[in-house]
């Protein structure tokens, strides 16, 4: 649905708009010190992490990404279409 610009089986559940600020980087090295030593594309918007993953080709995708408790994840890949979401227990 995120990646579909908020569409599901043809219908709209969520506007255009609100994914687009949610995707936003609101906090990053530019405008705050919490991110200062970070890639210059590392940063945080609504309650979504952005940076860059590197594969083994050297490669560097964007990553959208929300982090919970015990490594409990969830990776948008944009470019890639691909999703990674991961509900493991590290307690």
């Amino acid at each position: 649905m995120l990646l579909d610009g908020g569409i599901v089986a043809g219908r709209r559940i969520v506007d255009r708009e609100w994914i687009r600020q949610m995707f936003t980087r609101y906090s990053h090295a530019g405008n705050t010190e919490l991110f200062q030593g970070q890639a210059e594309s590392y940063g945080y918007g609504y309650q979504w992490w952005y940076a860059g993953v590197v594969d083994s080709r050297g490669r560097e995708h964007p990553v959208w990404y929300a982090d919970g408790a015990g490594r409990q994840f969830l990776m948008l890949f944009p470019e890639l279409d691909l999703i990674v979401a991961s509900t493991a227990d590290d307690y």
